[in-house]
């Protein structure tokens, strides 16, 4: 695995208590992991990342969420450092052409018993700073109204927030990724 591209991208850096963690892309190998990872996830949380009541990824999805093309997708996982157990995951894409040029939408989604531990914060600068390496000029979201605890931390993080065009029960996050 040492010629693979998810080697420059790899770091480790501790949480919040002092627990050793590991971030890198993730890898078509990720597969049971990330069903794992899913499965293991409380139900709300699993409702507010997929705004949806799965319990499981299909085969499909779990293929498109772990062979990502580094140009146009990307994905972060965080791993324990000591287990390689699954604690988040982030992930963009390029937004059709037709929708928002130049954007790409995001989702992340940290494990119920690690969320306030700074993973969500250490794999959101990542993936912006893969999105901007990427060239694209701004990274959007949509999430429940009444998650207010994705709202606060995307706002933290400096994304826009307004009203979902098409749905009031959304919002939608807006964060431009010019340098200047």
């Amino acid at each position: 695995m040492s010629d693979s591209p998810a080697d420059p991208l790899k770091s480790t850096f501790q949480s919040q208590s002092g627990v050793w963690i590991t971030s890198r892309p993730i890898l078509p190998e990720d597969i049971d992991r990330e069903q794992a990872f899913i499965k293991n996830l409380s139900p709300e949380t699993r409702y507010r990342r997929f705004m949806s009541t799965l319990c499981e990824l299909s085969p499909s999805q779990l293929h498109h969420f772990t062979h990502i093309d580094y140009h146009h997708t990307m994905a972060f996982i965080a791993l324990l450092k000591e287990t390689r157990e699954e604690i988040g995951v982030c992930r963009y894409a390029a937004s059709p052409t037709d929708k928002i040029p130049d954007s790409c939408e995001f989702a992340i989604v940290v494990a119920d018993e690690w969320q306030g531990q700074g993973i969500g914060h250490h794999l959101m600068t990542r993936l912006i700073a893969a999105a901007k390496e990427q060239g694209f000029l701004r990274m959007t979201g949509d999430f429940l109204a009444d998650n207010t605890r994705m709202l606060n931390f995307v706002s933290r993080l400096g994304f826009k927030l307004s009203t979902h065009p098409e749905d009031h029960c959304l919002k939608r996050g807006v964060l431009s990724l010019n340098s200047g």
